[in-house]
Order: structure tokens, then sequence, then C-alpha cells
């Protein structure tokens, strides 16, 4: 079995301790086996949401498999329950979804070539995420909205100041799927250098040629 935890539910997000999409499960089944017959692919290659607690407050909560797998409506109408799970529990994380002001930043990386460092509007935007993601980064130095540059590298080819639409990511120690921005995207002011230089020698030596 492939069980999912809810995932996000508005104000708080709910995922396994360690955090991962899915989790596996070992489940043996008991009931009539034209009703085992009926669930068991079923159960075996689909994604199965954990219906839990929404009414857990923050922090990490233990969960009975067993006994949340057999509250399945497919179970009950086919008279099959489990027994045995393996493992018996997992360790979900229930995290509040907070806002905060973060500033859009450009990754060193993705600076290269460009003449100045690029400048943005809005300087700052609006960053919705776990509350433990956002803290940890924080504390690392690294809560950012980061401009994806690397996405319009086609439009800074030609020398030139420009303007561009670009999206935004977190840090890379953050999950992008649980961040939103507010806006979503910035404008990028940047300028292209032209590569071509001009240079004055002092002197160079001339030698003169005879047929």
């Amino acid at each position: 079995v492939q069980a999912q935890a809810p995932g996000d539910i508005g104000s708080r997000l709910i995922r396994f301790v360690p955090s991962t999409e899915t989790q596996s499960v070992h489940a043996e089944l008991h009931g009539p086996q034209a009703g085992i017959d009926q669930v068991r692919d079923w159960i075996e290659n689909s994604v199965i949401p954990l219906d839990l607690d929404r009414s857990w407050m923050h922090g990490e909560h233990q969960v009975d498999l067993a006994s949340q797998l057999n509250k399945l409506p497919r179970m009950v109408a086919n008279g099959v329950t489990i027994t045995r799970c393996e493992p018996a529990e997992v360790r979900v994380s229930v995290d509040q979804i907070v806002e905060r002001e973060v500033e859009v930043k450009t990754r060193p990386e993705d600076a290269t070539g460009l003449a100045s460092p690029p400048v943005y509007t809005p300087a700052r935007v609006r960053m919705q995420a776990p509350e433990a993601d956002l803290l940890a980064a924080e504390n690392a130095g690294q809560l950012a909205a980061y401009a994806n540059l690397k996405q319009v590298t086609p439009q800074l080819s030609d020398p030139g100041k420009r303007e561009i639409r670009v999206s935004l990511s977190p840090p890379a120690s953050m999950n992008t799927a649980t961040v939103n921005f507010q806006p979503g995207t910035v404008t990028a002011h940047v300028e292209v250098p032209n590569f071509q230089r001009t240079a004055t020698l002092d002197f160079i030596t001339v030698f003169a040629a005879y047929p």
C-alpha cells in the first residue's frame, strides 16, 4: 500500500516524518475471498490518502495505519479488514502555514555575464510556507525569494538593458510544492554587457620590409 498524508489543508500542512510524499506499507487482508480479490489490485496500485484528524494541533502525532485503512469505503463495502500493517504506525507532523515578507535575490551563478546585479520590482514579496521550513531557512541565512533567471536565458543573449518578467523559487532547502509567493512573479531590470573591448597600446615595433 502507498499511503499519502493529507498535505496542505488550508492554514496547516500535514506530512510524514521524515518528510516524504508517500509511505510504503505492507498490509495483511482478512475477509471473504471475493472481497479480497476486489480490493487487492486497487490497494496495491493506488496511492491511498489518509483521512486524519484535521483538528490536530501543531507538532508530531502517531497514526495507527490499520485503523485508518480500515475506514476506506471500498474496504468496508467488500467486507475486508486489515489485520496487520508493517509498519504498524507512522509519524506525521502538523505545521502551521505562515506568511513572511522576504527579499527577492539573485543566485550568484545566475548573475554570471550580467553587467551589474539585477534590480527587482517589487524588491520584496510575501512568502507562504510551513513555519518550521521558514525558520530553518532563516536560521541558515537563506530565507529569500530567488529569481529564476535561468528560465529566461535566451532573453539575456543580446547586449543592452531590458526588463524581464521572472518567476520565483524558495531556497533549495525548502520544498517548492509547499511554498507560495505573492506576487508569483517580479520584473527583473537587467543589463547585458557588450563584450567588445578597445585597448590603447603605448607603442608597437614596426619593421621595414624590402622586396
